[in-house]
């Protein structure tokens, strides 16, 4: 399920930068079926989700939220 979600996602952000110029037009679907790219987006997605849940348990520690 994931990786459906990133391909779309890819899809559509390769879709915004050739829209914007800032990507050719044939360089916008090969990053959006490009494995290698989905497979660092969902490792990079993943890492920010744990620094996310690892940061606002610190924070609760700090603010008495946790016991």
């Amino acid at each position: 399920m994931s990786a459906v979600m990133i391909r779309i996602v890819l899809r559509y952000g390769a879709g915004l930068l050739v829209a914007k110029g800032l990507l050719a037009p044939e360089t916008g679907p090969a990053i959006a079926d490009d494995p290698d790219i989905q497979m660092l987006l969902e490792v990079g997605v993943g890492l920010a989700a744990g620094v996310l849940s690892e940061t606002w348990y610190l924070l609760a520690r700090r603010l008495g939220w946790a016991r």
